[in-house]
């Protein structure tokens, strides 16, 4: 069966190549000395480099390239050129009027019936449009991570800002009583001397009094401490002990609020990771469990539950509160920036954003959804 090319005349198929919309280029088969040398041009040709067929005829293909051409890139070319091969390949060639331009060609044999090659034929494109298009992607995508990396900065350092004032608010918690009872020794002294009480025994029975007073502050301070440092380098840790220690941090103040906290440890586990990071995860979740029952009246049983197990390999912390649960137009964005569940309380969104930052740092996934008991959980899920 004959092809089409046998049934086009030697005419047409000129008309086609003179018209191609990519430039086709025809060389000898030479490739000492200089290299081969134009044979023939097509008009595309011309119109990408600026150089008629007169004006190159008998020269060789250097006379488009330059400094930046590759060297690596013309030395495959010669290579796959002198084995007869396929080449293609993408580089920077120059224009008559010395102009840069990337160019992507290939290069095909063209070889007699004995299979001696007799000539090449180049089929080439001038690139530079798509190459600079990409460049321009390339910047904005740069820009726009670096608008994120900004952004992300922003709100890790507010959200620090707003943990550090609950902080403070804790330790003000957790000093107030130990303070009043120093105070009330401090003043009660005065009247015990003057009624001639004092003697050795209650000089003794006061200095543990206040040491009792002093070390109970003492050791606040450095549970805070700890926690409001960053974890220098990763560890492992365990979740029940980092349960217990936020049970501390939370104590007195979740009294003030009549909350109770029922932690339920089904399987205790270990996490490698940053402890302090992640104790601000769970922290932020019973913040927020705690702020929906001061924003709602006539909730008698104020319980937050934290669970622990582990299911299909997977370790798993959920915790539950039972006061109302989360609006539906807010419960699908409740992790994205800026969403708060705190409309009217002035809530930054900026905490249940970071708390999956967290858990994500942690090889695991969090969601959120409302139960059948009218209020709120949290699953988080680590590897």
């Amino acid at each position: 069966m004959k092809s089409i090319l046998d049934t086009i005349n030697l005419n047409i198929l000129k008309q086609i190549v003179e018209n191609s919309y990519n430039s086709i280029v025809i060389t000898d088969a030479n490739l000492n000395n200089d290299g081969p040398k134009f044979l023939y041009v097509n008009q595309a040709f011309t119109k990408m480099t600026g150089y008629s067929f007169d004006e190159i005829k008998d020269k060789t293909p250097r006379i488009l390239q330059g400094k930046k051409t590759e060297r690596s890139v013309l030395d495959d070319l010669k290579n796959k050129c002198k084995n007869g091969e396929f080449f293609s390949g993408t580089t920077i060639n120059y224009k008559k009027n010395g102009e840069e331009y990337n160019v992507e060609w290939n290069i095909s044999p063209i070889k007699d019936e004995s299979g001696q090659i007799i000539k090449f034929i180049s089929i080439q494109k001038d690139i530079t449009k798509d190459i600079n298009y990409k460049i321009s992607l390339e910047e904005k995508v740069k820009e726009q991570i670096e608008d994120i990396r900004k952004k992300d900065i922003t709100i890790l350092n507010q959200s620090k800002l707003a943990a550090m004032g609950e902080m403070v608010d804790a330790i003000a918690h957790q000093w107030k009583q130990p303070i009043g009872i120093i105070k009330l020794n401090v003043d009660m002294i005065k009247y015990d001397f003057n009624g001639k009480l004092i003697d050795e025994k209650y000089i003794n029975k006061f200095q543990k009094s206040i040491f009792t007073q002093i070390e109970h502050t003492l050791n606040t301070l450095e549970t805070f401490r700890t926690f409001l440092n960053p974890s220098e380098e990763a560890k492992t840790f365990n979740i029940e002990n980092v349960l217990k220690n936020i049970s501390i941090l939370i104590k007195d103040e979740f009294i003030k609020y009549q909350i109770i906290i029922e932690t339920t440890i089904e399987d205790s586990f270990e996490i490698y990771g940053f402890e302090n990071e992640f104790k601000h995860f769970i922290l932020n979740i019973i913040n927020n469990a705690k702020d929906a029952y001061k924003n709602k009246k006539g909730i008698e049983d104020k319980i937050i539950k934290v669970k622990t197990y582990i299911d299909n390999n997977l370790k798993i912390i959920e915790i539950s509160d039972f006061a109302g649960g989360i609006s539906n137009d807010i419960l699908p964005n409740i992790f994205n920036s800026y969403t708060t569940t705190k409309e009217n309380d002035g809530g930054s969104g900026l905490g249940l954003y970071l708390t999956k930052q967290i858990v994500e740092k942690h090889n695991g996934n969090i969601e959120a959804f409302n139960h059948n008991k009218n209020g709120a959980t949290f699953k988080a899920s680590f590897l």
